[in-house]
């Protein structure tokens, strides 16, 4: 049917579904409901299964033991297993001791504490984690974080936790040596502890372990590095034998510190240097001798300082202001059990106290698992095993959570005690049970000996841990490789020296999410050029002597496509729709990661206004997850059949032979009211047919242009796409169009129905696209379908491009 000139048409159901983007198709199908019922059902089926074999207590028992890994490790536990597991342990427990120690000192915390965080997290982790080499315990970051809160753990993890309680309970009672104050320290530490478990397990339970992801690795390398100069800063009053008090400013106790010079205990000085001395020379004999064997140098550093004190009655001299310096009374014996409880603190309103702890201990638990997760991960792969993330998170979560019942706050992996174990040659994580025996030996035998420990050295075992954490040269790389990312180190590094540890990691984080919103909100959008004598096409911007056609522009956009950036993109192809000549912009969605709703409607809005103007939009490639969301959200209903394609060459073929009709012969278009509704073909086109549904809205559309042949492919749910290959394109467009149909299938072909293919004149791309898993319909086309002089034009002006 010819149509009168310069009048534009398209379907009656499309200028209704694209009139607007709010009409009655709803956005979230129905049937999600039934989807998720069908997938409940499924789990039940699965349960069922998996409890069909169970006919005795023996196999009940068997399936109450499948959460604990340690049950396997049993089951093939080798002799030749003892002894490298021993050694390990024995070893781990005695450099837990002393570290112990001082990082319950680090996070405020009486002495004991830290041997309590060493007892019980290790024999939950041995029985629920899936890491054969990890050494879990006090650690330096989590004490400190406690310690501004209250008190903490490892170094890193000992440094969050306390500056979070110092931060919520203030100085007078985090710092006070007064018994009423220390209960209360103790108290909201556990109680903090057992939320950040909680916290974690909660993860677990909804399978968030991927919420790690929210600390960068430049937040942390930041992070790291600034709180290594809080601990260290922390540790002066011990090691120079002064009162410094405490500030998250830290230049001002620096300052403090070199104002107090006058009053520096030159004894406690010359002991922790002397300690720290030696553990630098110790650590270079360790990897220049003892590589695969190396000694815990700390435990001897520790045995020779209380005998030096004890002896040289240091400890009542005025060299080290008689009993301050030194640990002093250590609880012996075990530690009691109690429900972790938000104490009542003087002059603090309680729900202020419990929102405050509730933010805190997320962060805190993000923060452990983040840095948890890399070292297991990282040894696994180092010793030739894998370790499952959620397994992990839930062995986390529930030791923190049930350790805290026992005295123990926020545990964390230490990295130097992991890599010792590592080097002895651990087999399992059997080597805990020998570290905990240490530990058990420590707090029933020596906790009279431990009295006489002085706090520089304390001081210097803690400061000689602090070299792995300090990564300047990670920084440089960053600003190397990434100013956004050098940015967020930078930030999180600064915050940590003049606003304390808290406000780092708050401010690394929320640096992190303002980059991602900015990254995702600037759209990426490229301009694609054809390479010579092919049918590849790449961003001008990278290959300057890619050819654009006449008449087309093609775009790509990489990334995420939401609500942040889709204006962008909207306004960079209205853009392109209003360079001179151009009829048909076509969108390579092969790149595009995710969509969402907001993005779907301003593409449906988009395809509207530029239908409005004359200028058709064409998208090509999705991918099988947003093809689903298309499906999910009506997207399909909502745009005429001719919009969408497989591959782009084969949208830049219709595209071609459109401009050249719309050039050529603009009457001969027919109105798109014409065909059936893409809703309508979807339930009754079926494969093997010919001359109807999409195929025939391409038949009708490039009939002017002298195109041979058109062919469809269908999809899972029912969805064409086009593929066509023309007898009037350029002879390279023919030689590469199989291929290219051939290589991009496989992109597509997980979710599309497999056909029979008749025998049409585009065979090879057909066979190629089948072997895929992809149904074919085609449409033969005369070349006489237009008027000889409208064929000729056609062709010519296609060959000029």
């Amino acid at each position: 049917m010819d149509a009168p000139a310069g009048r534009t048409y398209r379907s009656q159901s499309d200028s209704k579904a694209t009139a607007t983007a709010d009409d009655a198709t709803p956005f979230v199908a129905k049937h999600d409901l039934a989807k998720f019922g069908t997938y409940l059902a499924q789990k039940v089926k699965n349960v069922k299964k998996e409890t069909a074999h169970v006919k005795s207590a023996k196999d009940v028992a068997k399936l109450a033991l499948v959460p604990f890994p340690i049950v396997g490790s049993l089951a093939t536990y080798k002799p030749e297993y003892a002894i490298p597991d021993a050694a390990a342990g024995l070893v781990e427990g005695i450099l837990t001791v002393p570290t112990g120690l001082a990082y319950a000192l680090l996070a405020y915390l009486p002495a004991q504490y830290g041997l309590y965080t060493c007892l019980m997290p290790p024999i939950i982790y041995m029985l629920l984690g899936t890491c054969k080499q990890l050494s879990l315990g006090s650690s330096a970051i989590e004490a400190l974080f406690c310690k501004q809160l209250s008190l903490g753990s490892s170094a890193i993890e000992a440094l969050f936790l306390g500056e979070s309680v110092r931060a919520t309970l203030g100085d007078e009672i985090a710092t006070s040596t007064d018994p009423a104050n220390i209960a209360i320290t103790v108290q909201y530490t556990l109680y903090m502890s057992c939320l950040v478990g909680v916290w974690q397990l909660v993860f677990w339970i909804f399978r968030l372990s991927f919420v790690s992801i929210l600390l960068s690795d430049p937040v942390l390398s930041g992070f790291c590095t600034g709180g290594a100069f809080v601990i260290g800063t922390s540790q002066l009053s011990s090691l120079l034998g002064v009162s410094l008090g405490n500030n998250n400013f830290l230049p001002a106790l620096w300052a403090k510190a070199i104002n107090e010079f006058d009053n520096w205990n030159w004894c406690a000085i010359g002991m922790g240097l002397s300690g720290l001395v030696f553990l630098f020379a110790t650590k270079y004999l360790n990897r220049r001798f003892l590589p695969k064997q190396p000694l815990p140098w700390q435990i001897l550093l520790v045995v020779l300082s209380i005998v030096v004190t004890s002896q040289m009655g240091l400890d009542e001299s005025q060299n080290l202001k008689a009993s301050a310096n030194v640990v002093g009374h250590i609880t012996s014996g075990f530690p009691p059990v109690a429900v972790p409880s938000l104490p009542d603190i003087p002059g603090k309103n309680r729900d202020d106290v419990l929102a405050a702890s509730l933010l805190n201990s997320l962060f805190i638990a993000l923060f452990v698992f983040a840095v948890f997760l890399s070292l297991t991960t990282s040894f696994a792969d180092r010793n030739g095993y894998t370790v499952q993330p959620d397994r992990e998170l839930f062995a986390l979560g529930a030791a923190t959570t049930l350790s805290s019942f026992f005295g123990a706050f926020v545990s964390g992996a230490s990295f130097s005690r992991t890599a010792v174990v590592a080097a002895l040659g651990a087999r399992t994580a059997l080597h805990g049970a020998a570290a905990v025996l240490v530990t058990v030996l420590a707090l029933t035998l020596v906790t009279a000996q431990l009295y006489y420990l002085p706090k520089c050295i304390l001081a210097s075992i803690i400061l000689a841990a602090l070299a792995p954490l300090v990564e300047f040269r990670q920084g440089a790389e960053y600003f190397r490789v990434s100013k956004p990312d050098c940015l967020a180190w930078l930030a999180t590094f600064a915050l940590c020296i003049f606003a304390g540890a808290m406000y780092g990691i708050y401010g690394g984080v929320a640096l992190s999410l303002l980059l991602l919103v900015w990254r995702s909100a600037t759209a990426q959008v490229s301009t694609l050029g054809r390479l010579a004598n092919t049918n590849i096409y790449r961003p001008l911007s990278d290959f300057p002597d890619g050819r654009e056609h006449t008449g087309i522009k093609i775009l790509k956009f990489m990334g995420a496509l939401n609500f942040a950036n889709s204006h962008a993109l909207c306004a960079r192809v209205k853009e392109a729709a209003a360079e001179k000549g151009i009829v048909t912009v076509i969108l390579d969605a092969g790149a595009i990661t995710a969509i969402d709703i907001s993005a779907l409607r301003a593409l449906l809005e988009l395809i509207q206004a530029l239908e409005d103007k004359g200028v058709k939009l064409l998208m090509c490639h999705w991918g099988a997850p947003q093809r689903k969301l298309l499906e999910r959200t009506g997207f399909y209903d909502r745009v005429t059949p001719d919009t969408l394609f497989l591959h782009i060459n084969d949208a830049v073929t219709f595209a071609r032979a459109r401009a050249a009709a719309a050039a050529n012969a603009p009457d001969v278009l027919p109105p798109l009211d014409t065909v059936h509704h893409r809703h309508h073909h979807r339930h009754h086109h079926r494969p093997g047919a010919t001359g109807k549904g999409a195929a025939a809205v391409a038949a009708h559309s490039v009939a002017a242009s002298g195109l041979v042949a058109v062919a469809t492919v269908t999809d899972a749910n029912g969805h064409q796409y086009f593929t066509a290959e023309g007898g009037s394109v350029t002879s390279d467009d023919r030689s590469s169009s199989s291929s290219s149909s051939s290589s991009e299938a496989g992109d597509v072909g997980e979710d599309i129905e497999a056909a029979e293919l008749p025998p049409t004149p585009v065979a090879a791309a057909a066979a190629a696209d089948a072997e895929a898993g992809v149904s074919v319909n085609t449409v033969e086309l005369s070349s006489g379908s237009a008027d000889a002089g409208g064929s000729s034009s056609s062709a010519s002006a296609l060959d000029e491009v």
